[in-house]
């Protein structure tokens, strides 16, 4: 499993600085929300013979590969172990599940992270439960628009370009169990293909065909 690599920390840090809460909001800085999400380069998730063996311990509950019984970052620790939330599928194949856990640093009380991980093992965190435009990772072929949304929808399209319109894949987090265990509310994340290098500018909500929010995708 790979993950987004060099401000990994600095957004842990951000986080355990946040106060907690079943649907706190999580904003990043800008700088580092922005630079996150749009990273290119992805690092490799270091996994030894005993990481290997531990990983496949959460298989059983449906976890992606890489989910060891503690995170890769070197003085770090899962305050709530991960748990799967939820799975975007397109036409009976999985495109993307949504992990959480409650992630700490060195000394801190651990705060919610929600991954977005792709088919291939690639994921993107730590993403926020409520924000309905939040970035893009990827690519230069192909790039992944992200957001999530606590209301009810049926539909996401996101703009990007000039002219450009990507319909979304929704992934519905409505596990009782493992969201009470995560103090979460019921959330819809989604997850917009567009092409390499192009701007995404915004994301519009339906249900029932009618505009339940319109969001601008950072600059």
């Amino acid at each position: 499993m790979t993950r987004l690599p060099q401000l990994e920390r600095d957004l842990v840090a951000a986080a355990a600085r946040r106060p907690r809460g079943p649907l706190a909001p999580r904003r990043l800085a800008p700088a580092l929300a922005v630079a996150a999400l749009a990273a290119i380069a992805i690092a490799a998730w270091p996994a030894g013979e005993r990481e290997r063996e531990l990983a496949q311990r959460p298989a059983a509950e449906g976890l992606p590969p890489g989910y060891a019984a503690s995170p890769p970052e070197e003085g770090h620790r899962y305050t709530r172990r991960p748990r799967l939330l939820a799975v975007g599928e397109r036409q009976g194949e999985r495109v993307f599940s949504v992990v959480g856990y409650h992630l700490a640093g060195p000394g801190g009380a651990g705060s919610l992270c929600l991954d977005v991980v792709l088919a291939d093992g690639t994921a993107s965190g730590c993403l926020s439960p409520s924000e309905h435009a939040q970035g893009t990772a990827g690519g230069l072929r192909t790039q992944n628009a992200v957001g999530a949304t606590t209301q009810a929808v049926d539909a996401v399209e996101v703009t990007y370009g000039r002219s450009g319109r990507a319909d979304a894949v929704l992934a519905r987090a409505e596990d009782p169990e493992a969201l009470r265990a995560l103090e979460l509310e019921p959330f819809t994340m989604y997850l917009a293909e567009i092409p390499g290098g192009a701007r995404p500018r915004t994301a519009v909500a339906r249900r029932d065909g009618r505009v339940v929010w319109r969001a601008e995708f950072p600059r």
